[in-house]
């Protein structure tokens, strides 16, 4: 199988460098997302990573927003 070679915008190296994405210890070609780690970082934690203010936290919160719709409300 070909490697694959993934690049991510300043978004994806932020969450990089939080330990949130990063590549799967099986496969390198694989990115895993640490969802558990992103639901239970509070405000504080994540602004006390660099380059991190409230316009990005704001980008963080609306996407576990998303997230929570998509893996956790059922629709009837």
């Amino acid at each position: 199988m070909a490697k694959k070679i993934y690049y991510m915008n300043g978004n994806g190296l932020l969450l990089t460098r939080m330990d949130i994405i990063g590549h799967s210890r099986n496969d390198i070609n694989k990115i895993t997302i640490d969802v558990k780690r992103l639901f239970e970082m509070t405000d504080e934690e994540l602004m006390s990573y660099r380059n991190v203010g409230p316009k990005y936290l704001a980008k963080i919160n609306a996407i576990r927003e998303e997230l929570k719709k998509l893996l956790f409300e059922v629709k009837s």
